[in-house]
Parts: C-alpha cells; structure tokens; sequence
C-alpha cells in the first residue's frame, strides 16, 4: 500500500519447552517482555542483523541458528513511527546459560525463560511487535 515497513529480526532460544524472554530497558518500550530482535539497518543483511542483534543485546556469538518462519505485514507501530514490519525469526540451536550472560542493561532488565502458558499469562506485558510476531507464531 505504499506505507513504508521495515525489516525486523528475532533470535529466539530454547531450553526444554521454555522460551527466553527479556524485559526490555529502554523507556519507549515501558519495561515491557520480548524476544531479543531488532531492525535491519540499511546495508546490511538479514544474517548479519540477527548476528549483531545478538552481539548487542547478549554479547554472545552465535553460529548455530536456523530460519524458523518468516512473516510479511506484521502489524506494528515502532518507536520510529513505521506501522508494519517484515519479521526474520530464526532459532538458535546451542544452549545457553542465562546466568552467565552479560547482557547490556541498556538494553535489558533481565532474562527469563518463560514456558508457552506463562508466555500467554503475560501477553498484556509483552512489546506490541513482539506480540505480533508471538501471535504470527501461533503462541498466543
């Protein structure tokens, strides 16, 4: 329809049924729950936004990782006015210990793994885009 989008990954990982899930520490997002993801910022490819996404957020590197789905047309109003997004989901395949992570508190209150029935307790606390993606995926 002409509205501009943008291009948003998400890195999800997993331990057992149990779903990692940050609290995010930027104002705009009201310390809200999500997924790490990101934009893509321009130039850059979709493989290297996951990785730096990552990198940002966690500081780790990560190599194993696989596109889980993709959606078009996700509705959701970001913090830079853009009302759609283009999401890249993908699942990273090695474990991980959160308590050992260093994760940028400018970014993140914490890290949590949260199973699909205390993911859907808490919708009303989850980021608009990572509701869209969550609801895309059929978790909510």
């Amino acid at each position: 329809n002409g509205d501009k989008k943008h291009q948003t990954v998400a890195a999800l990982f997993f331990n057992g049924e149990k779903m990692l899930i940050i609290q995010k520490a930027d104002p705009a997002y009201q310390k809200k729950y999500s997924v790490i993801a990101g934009h893509v910022e321009d130039g850059e490819t979709i493989e290297d936004a996951l990785l730096r996404e990552v990198y940002e957020e966690t500081g780790l590197n990560i190599s194993e990782y696989e596109l889980m789905a993709e959606f078009e047309d996700l509705e959701d109003k970001c913090r830079y006015g853009v009302g759609f997004h283009d999401w890249h989901v993908f699942k990273i395949k090695h474990p991980i210990d959160i308590k050992n992570i260093k994760f940028d508190t400018s970014e993140i209150i914490s890290l949590q793994w949260m199973n699909e029935k205390e993911i859907k307790e808490n919708k009303s606390f989850f980021t608009s885009g990572s509701k869209s993606m969550l609801s895309a995926l059929k978790i909510f």
